[in-house]
């Protein structure tokens, strides 16, 4: 059985809280997010200062 879009959000916030560093990760949120409008998906990544270079 799947995962929903859901647990895999948690799981990536799971990973992303603490003091813990990730480098070299990708999370691709083409698909994920059919529904979300694309402006939102970019005002989130802003909101939490995502280096622009990491948004493609």
């Amino acid at each position: 059985m799947g995962r929903s879009t859901v647990d895999s959000i948690m799981s990536v916030r799971a990973l992303t809280t603490g003091d813990a560093v990730i480098r070299g990760r990708v999370v691709v949120i083409a698909n994920a997010f059919n529904s979300l409008p694309w402006s939102c998906i970019g005002a989130a990544l802003r909101h939490h200062e995502v280096h622009p270079t990491s948004v493609a």
